[in-house]
């Protein structure tokens, strides 16, 4: 059994401003750096074994600052990062609504896993990338316990994928931990939030 704990980067600029990040490289803000100093303790309590982290800006600086104080090996990849989301990256909310309709919005928080915006990544298939990395990581670095600094829609994408929760009901907030067992067969099941 190897338990994952999945956290989600300190809040940017544009999470305040409901701006579609993506791809896009946005560092922490303030308020983003002061959540991961207080994810820094959270971390250390659960002593994970490693940590694999997005390489864009926003989560390196969440995981530099929140394991601070941990021993353990660390690791980047692009695999991790936040959904592609092709023409509507840097867009806020409100201009997404104005150029595909309100519906564009719905299909993206709660429809179909499918769904992508021009030129993105269709949902599950953003799941299905950071899964496989996390399980080949694993493969390669057996653990009992694997941090994992990524992001919000990723962590909400995967939630839904291994769970019958309603998306509706599902936030996931800057620096909110999740916690995952994988066991032997390599069966995902979320255990809660912490």
């Amino acid at each position: 059994m190897t338990t994952l704990y999945l956290f989600r980067h300190g809040e940017t600029n544009w999470n305040k401003e409901k701006r579609f990040q993506g791809h896009l490289d946005i560092p922490l803000n303030e308020e983003g750096r002061r959540q991961a100093q207080k994810l820094k303790s959270r971390l250390e309590l659960l002593t994970p074994d490693a940590i694999v982290s997005s390489d864009l800006k926003r989560a390196v600086m969440t995981t530099t600052i929140a394991a601070e104080q941990l021993d353990v090996p660390t690791h980047f990849s692009e695999l991790l990062r936040e959904a592609n989301l092709g023409e509507a990256q840097g867009k806020t909310q409100d201009e997404v609504k104005e150029l595909w309709g309100e519906n564009a919005l719905k299909e993206w928080f709660t429809g179909s896993p499918e769904f992508k915006f021009p030129n993105g990544e269709p949902k599950k298939a953003a799941s299905k990338r950071a899964r496989d990395y996390i399980s080949n990581f694993l493969k390669d670095h057996p653990c009992n316990k694997l941090a994992v600094s990524t992001h919000g829609y990723l962590i909400f994408r995967i939630l839904c994928d291994i769970s019958d929760v309603d998306p509706k009901t599902l936030n996931v907030g800057n620096c909110e931990i999740y916690e995952i067992e994988i066991d032997q067969s390599g069966v995902w099941k979320w255990v809660g939030a912490l």
